[in-house]
């Protein structure tokens, strides 16, 4: 599945050998690129950006600091889209196209579609034609439960950082309470999890999880199509419970109770993963989960929370 995507990461990684990483762009795929970078332990000296709405909490300078930097030791990593100003800029400042600079998106997309922005959802949608990225608010869902929320893909590289924080392999389960379209399934894959499931109330959504993970080639058998209170016996399977928010309310209260049934059961070391959390007591009334420690993400609600068993 990313066999092409890391052939391109690490060309890219390789060209950047010995010299200074300046970012120019530090949108959403700006963020992504630094995300690649970060986890490969490759340090970005500088990031660029000209937005005049730019947090002011970021370490961001503005693109004229190029002037004062030498093209022989310094690489430029453009983050948008390609467009004759930059690149009429950078060449009389005496950097070289795909030597000193590069367009990172034309670098992973070549010139077809360099108007898509550069991330692990946005490639999967190039290159295979999966449907991830697309929100679906609630009053647009054709069969809503009472207590659930809206589709939202997340931030995808966000969820690779997180998963980062555990030790996974083959053996591990994890199982997407309101997995939505499957994109998280996806990297949970990708990463190295052995077994994937999920459970998603609207049935369009649902179909569209199993066509993208039917395109990687992935085991579906995982997937269902209810109401996450009446998934009781298939949770045996698992040890990691990943939730973005999916629902509130009486739902949640049963999955909870579920969960805890789950792990008398069956005792073992079980996990859940609770992004933008809104549930917390329902998780540790009964006191078989803990809270365990936070996860700083670029999520809008940037702790994710993770519980586990004592």
């Amino acid at each position: 599945m990313w066999q092409k995507f890391d052939s391109y990461k690490r060309a890219l990684f390789k060209l950047c050998n010995g010299k200074e990483i300046c970012l120019w762009g530090y949108g959403y795929s700006g963020r992504f690129i630094e995300h690649l970078f970060c986890r490969d332990n490759k340090e970005i000296k500088c990031i660029l950006d000209d937005s005049p709405t730019m947090d002011c909490k970021l370490d961001v300078e503005r693109s004229l600091l190029l002037k004062e930097l030498r093209t022989d030791t310094h690489i430029v990593l453009c983050a948008f889209r390609r467009d004759e100003t930059t690149v009429k800029f950078l060449t009389e400042l005496g950097y070289v196209e795909n030597e000193s600079f590069v367009f990172v998106r034309e670098w992973f997309y070549g010139d077809t579609d360099t108007n898509r922005k550069l991330s692990y959802y946005d490639y999967l949608e190039f290159l295979y034609g999966c449907d991830i990225i697309a929100y679906r608010m609630k009053n647009k869902i054709k069969t809503p439960n009472m207590d659930s929320t809206y589709y939202s893909p997340g931030i995808d590289y966000s969820i690779v950082d997180i998963i980062d924080h555990f030790e996974v392999d083959k053996n591990d389960g994890v199982f997407d309470f309101g997995c939505g379209k499957g994109g998280a399934l996806l990297l949970f894959h990708a990463m190295g999890i052995g077994k994937i499931g999920g459970v998603e109330y609207d049935g369009e959504l649902y179909q569209i999880a199993l066509d993208n993970l039917q395109k990687m080639r992935l085991d579906v058998t995982g997937l269902i199509n209810g109401d996450a209170a009446e998934v009781v016996e298939e949770l045996d399977k698992y040890n990691l419970f990943w939730m973005y928010n999916p629902f509130l309310g009486k739902t949640f209260e049963h999955v909870v109770q579920d969960l805890e049934k789950s792990f008398l059961k069956k005792r073992r070391k079980m996990y859940v993963i609770y992004a933008n959390p809104f549930c917390h007591e329902m998780l540790v009334s009964n006191g078989i989960f803990k809270f365990s420690k936070t996860i700083k993400t670029d999520y809008s609600v940037k702790n994710v929370r993770i519980y586990c068993t004592n």
